[in-house]
């Protein structure tokens, strides 16, 4: 017999005295694990953290043991029993039971006793005289720590070390059927809980120093209550209704009523429950969505108790699924990130990732997607996406150091700095880091200032349009001042005045009436080539709000040699000033007007234009400097 998704462990009454296996995969199924003495009610039930082990307990103190690898689905005999690897009684009677280890499993008696068992060496280890009156329920918590309750109305934690106990809470009244109470451990939230009071149920934070809070689940009396894997539920005596729970008993996601109280309720694997009534019939019961629909029902088995897999294992299992199925869509995406030509395909898997909870392996994914098909920003988004889950982490470093090296590569010194810095904190001892660091203060991009220099790198409309999204996907407006288009140089074999050029060629644009609104001869750094130079330039706005157009003229002296080099340079102050626009809305205005201006034969006019008029003014000047030099001689 194999426990999985289908399948839940039931014990019947006294007149069968029966430990069963009741399957519900394509159709139900009861298969009988182990037949008890007649008067043996089976009520304790116990599954092994490993799976590996089960184990029943009766009414007259008789404990069985069971190997699950023992009994498979081809036996030929499927109708034969297992055999117990352990067998011992703990009298008077086993009200409950919970594994510590795959070879270790305490019981708990009407003596107030729990009792330590070796299943290898088929010994008792230890007895903890635990409550007054009878053990009721108890609960290992991983495999040092075990919880109970008694009849003396009280939880106890015990370390499994010292056999001590480390916590005692104060006393809470016991459902009617006291001997029936549920207690159970929702491992995701770390909550402890069980029924108590009238309809209540008193859960303890078992990571805030078992901090107690009471949920108000039931009218009237209950006792049965199962976590799951993600849900929780809990069914009442009073009012017979069945409740399904989300994580942590916030929300209550379903309920349906039945014609007859429920005293015991277990978990047929994620989505289904198992009930038994007071008149020890048994229904299945299936969540969909909001609704909790009936499923099959068994009456005929005199059914006392269910136990369906602990969360934790439930939880366990479909994590190993889930991994199985990550895998093989990790598999894929490689293979079709290699081919280059499935991004439809590729997509829709990293979609299915993020949906199934892997955002992590779904953005590592797409950065080596993005890396092998030459889109250096999808990379940038993914590493960026990746920095923030990861936070600041041991696993986060190389994402970090990745991502840092990108930023180097996009012109972003200082926010790669930012990220060097944040390894250095995990790693102070990391040299290359260091280097890093030294290296990005130097860096001739940060020397420079969007509002006032020049950026020269960005004429083509790949390099342009790139850098106004890497600005988007940081979060910022593009600010810079660009160069989009160089003119024809022009030169001179002697020396002019800078100024007085600057003087000669404004007064011929406003004797010429060009439409310009200021002028200035200014002094500004442009960053070309990966390097950056100061230079002098003359620099004239055309009067136009739909194009933010600027003519340059760059003035370098050679020697006793003069050079004139024209620009045409875009600036976005004047679109700055609307504040009212968001970075997405402002980036794609940039980027709207580089294309429209690309595509303008006004704004090309408008440079040729002021060109040739500058042109015609330096030569101008340079002929009456030249003839005034002929007159001297």
């Amino acid at each position: 017999m194999i426990l999985d998704n289908h399948t839940i462990l039931a014990g019947t009454g006294s007149h069968s005295s029966r430990f069963l296996a009741l399957s519900f995969d394509n159709g139900k199924k009861t298969t009988v694990l182990s037949q008890f003495p007649r008067g043996h009610s089976v009520y304790a039930i116990a599954v092994s953290a490993g799976m590996a082990r089960i184990a029943a307990g009766t009414k007259a103190g008789y404990l069985r043991v069971f190997n699950i690898a023992d009994k498979q689905p081809s036996d030929e005999q499927d109708d034969k029993e297992l055999a117990a690897i352990f067998d011992v009684f703990h009298m008077p009677a086993i009200t409950t039971l919970s594994f510590l280890t795959e070879d270790i499993i305490a019981s708990g008696g009407l003596d107030g006793v729990i009792k330590l068992w070796s299943i290898s060496q088929k010994c008792q280890l230890a007895g903890i005289e635990a409550h007054t009156g009878g053990v009721f329920a108890i609960r290992s918590l991983g495999s040092l720590v075990l919880a109970s309750i008694g009849s003396d109305g009280i939880l106890k934690i015990w370390d499994m070390d010292s056999l001590k106990c480390e916590y005692e809470s104060e006393q809470f009244s016991l459902p009617g059927i006291s001997a029936l109470v549920s207690l159970d451990y929702e491992s995701q939230s770390g909550l402890l809980m069980h029924p108590c009071g009238s309809g209540e149920i008193c859960v303890y934070d078992t990571n805030n120093n078992f901090a107690k809070q009471i949920v108000k689940a039931h009218t009237g009396d209950f006792t049965a209550l199962a976590c799951g894997d993600g849900y929780i539920a809990t069914a009442g005596m009073d009012d017979a209704t069945i409740k399904i729970w989300s994580s942590g008993l916030k929300t209550i996601i379903a309920q349906n009523s039945l014609s007859s109280p429920v005293l015991s309720v277990g978990w047929v694997g994620r989505d289904s429950i198992m009930t038994i009534s007071s008149l020890y019939e048994a229904r299945s019961w299936r969540l969909d969505g909001n609704k909790l629909l009936p499923g099959d029902g068994i009456t005929d088995v005199d059914l006392r108790t269910v136990y369906g897999m602990p969360s934790e294992i439930m939880f366990r299992g479909n994590l190993k699924t889930n991994l199985s199925w990550r895998n093989e869509r990790l598999s894929l995406a490689l293979e079709l990130i290699s081919h280059g030509d499935k991004k439809v395909e590729l997509c829709d898997i990293l979609n299915q990732l993020a949906q199934r909870g892997y955002t992590v392996e779904s953005l590592i994914l797409l950065a080596d997607a993005a890396e092998s098909q030459g889109k250096i920003l999808l990379k940038l988004e993914a590493y960026l996406a990746l920095a923030e889950i990861l936070g600041d982490c041991s696993a986060s470093v190389p994402v970090l150091y990745g991502l840092a090296l990108l930023l180097e590569k996009l012109k972003e010194p200082q926010l790669a700095g930012v990220f060097w810095e944040r390894i250095l904190l995990l790693e102070p001892g990391n040299n290359d880091v260091k280097q890093h660091i030294l290296q990005m203060g130097v860096q001739p991009i940060t020397q420079l200032c969007p509002e006032n220099d020049i950026r020269g790198d960005l004429m083509t409309d790949q390099a342009f349009l790139q850098e106004v999204h890497k600005y988007t996907i940081l979060g910022n407006k593009f600010a810079w001042r660009t160069i989009f288009s160089v003119g024809k140089q022009m030169s001179f074999g002697y020396c002019l005045d800078i100024e007085k050029v600057a003087e000669v060629i404004q007064r011929q644009l406003t004797d010429e009436n060009v439409s310009i609104y200021s002028s200035e001869l200014t002094d500004i750094k442009i960053f070309s080539d990966g390097r950056l130079r100061n230079t002098k330039w003359l620099y004239a706005a055309k009067q136009d709000e739909q194009f933010p157009l600027f003519f340059a003229l760059e003035i370098k002296k050679s020697g006793a040699s003069i050079e004139f080099l024209p620009y045409g340079v875009l600036e976005f102050d004047r679109l700055l000033k609307s504040e009212s626009l968001s970075v997405v809305e402002h980036n794609s205005r940039v980027e709207d007007i580089w294309r429209m201006l690309q595509k303008s034969a006004e704004g090309k006019k408008w440079l040729q234009m002021v060109t040739a008029l500058s042109a015609r003014a330096i030569s101008s000047m340079a002929g009456k400097v030249m003839a005034l030099r002929d007159d001297e001689y």
